[in-house]
């Protein structure tokens, strides 16, 4: 059987960036690779020492990280803007996120999604590469896969399993890209490469971890199954997201009542046409702010037919986990 520690190589040195430091500044490094986090000892006073090494290609990014000293434990607040897959090379590592827990060891990995509370507590010696992909870009990488806009966050099952061939096709994927990156003249020395590479695994992971969008993406003709009349309300709301879309302008444009045109969605996408609009005029905003495509978050919110900035506000950060004045300064 293959695990973790026999099929993922270590990054190659040329991308190591603390070696056997415990100091703040290695702790700071830790966080611009990880993002935000809280560590405690729980063992001993010996303090925490770490080794990382770190690649970045485009949107997704390799970390390995061996950690010394003491058990600890690590909480990671619900701010993360990106999906973090963790596999174990060494030791073992209990993750618990949300109302799930995962035991990571040779062939179980885990995946935190974005907006979680997470806490994980390992050993010293405990050694594993992370997998870190944009929120942004999964997203993004999904709506084509579907062919529309997400009207929910992906919510990937926090348990992989290394044994089922799919996610075994996967993992060895991760090998064959840290093995391209330990030559200057790889497929992902270059943009386009790393492009490639980054849009395989993308995919590659929607297909084969399940989330709450998996039965969706794996039927085997997803339009067949959507009345006529409600892939022509998804176009025009997909096409004019900052028309007037309410439930009576939709149904007539469907030539349906509303009563029927409201079970047509909760049937199709088990949500109601006023939610999906809500989440694609997010999805458009969202985009505005990323690229500073306005001067404040009260004219890209009107925009896009949001009258409420304070509405829009919440619902922004309930979608992104973050709010829209701090997407558009960048942070």
């Amino acid at each position: 059987m293959n695990t973790a520690a026999s099929v993922l190589p270590v990054l190659p040195s040329r991308y190591e960036i603390v070696r056997a430091d415990g100091s703040a500044r290695a702790l700071e490094l830790l966080s611009q690779q990880l993002g935000p986090f809280r560590i405690e000892t729980t063992t001993s006073s010996i303090a925490p020492t770490s080794d990382m090494s770190a690649a970045t290609i485009g949107p997704v990014s390799l970390i390995y990280l061996r950690h010394y000293g003491s058990d600890v434990r690590v909480e990671i607040p619900e701010v993360l803007s990106y999906y973090d897959v963790h596999f174990a090379l060494a030791g073992t590592n209990r993750i618990d996120c949300a109302d799930s827990s995962v035991l990571l060891g040779p062939s179980t990995g885990g995946i935190i999604s974005p907006c979680m509370h997470t806490t994980m507590r390992f050993g010293t010696g405990y050694t594993q590469l992370h997998v870190r992909i944009d929120r942004e870009a999964l997203e993004k990488q999904l709506e084509r896969m579907l062919g529309r806009t997400l009207y929910d966050p992906v919510l990937f099952n926090l348990r992989v399993d290394m044994t089922a061939p799919a996610s075994a096709t996967w993992v060895r994927t991760i090998a064959l890209l840290a093995h391209d990156l330990d030559d200057p003249t790889g497929l992902g020395s270059s943009p386009e490469g790393a492009s490639a590479w980054a849009n395989f695994l993308i995919a590659g992971l929607l297909s084969a971890q399940p989330h709450n969008y998996s039965t969706e993406l794996r039927r085997d003709d997803s339009r067949s199954t959507v009345p006529y009349r409600v892939r022509r309300v998804l176009a025009l709301i997909e096409s004019e997201p900052e028309a007037d879309l309410s439930l009576k302008s939709l149904s007539a444009f469907a030539g349906v009542s509303e009563r029927t045109l409201q079970r047509d969605f909760r049937t199709v996408l088990d949500v109601a046409p006023r939610q999906y609009v809500e989440r694609v005029r997010l999805a458009r905003a969202h985009d505005d702010l990323v690229h500073a495509k306005g001067r404040t978050v009260a004219e890209i919110a009107n925009r896009w037919g949001f009258g409420h900035v304070p509405r829009f506000a919440a619902a922004f950060r309930r979608r992104y986990g973050r709010s829209p004045s701090a997407v558009l300064r960048g942070e």
